[in-house]
């Protein structure tokens, strides 16, 4: 449905690898931000990282390093799009 999303990854970062730069894409949206370490590999977190405004109809999203990537950039377990109900 077309309107406005909350955007949240559950991921883990080891704490040596964290400080990598992400790019999330979808629909025209763009969200770029440093990978917060989580501890370990084992360690998964939510973390809202903003919000996106999607038309009606198909929608493809992307996620990828903004730049070189220092040992890993993350180990991403999904991706969670939540309608926006407070406006």
């Amino acid at each position: 449905a077309a309107g406005e999303y909350r955007v949240t990854l559950n991921y883990a970062c080891d704490d040596g690898s964290a400080g990598n730069r992400y790019v999330l894409e979808v629909s025209g949206n763009r969200i770029t931000d440093e990978v917060e370490g989580t501890g370990t590999w084992d360690q998964y977190v939510q973390l809202d990282v903003g919000q996106v405004q999607l038309a009606k109809g198909h929608a493809e999203l992307s996620v990828r390093s903004e730049g070189n990537i220092h040992g890993e950039l993350f180990h991403l377990r999904r991706v969670v799009l939540t309608p926006r109900r407070d406006r």
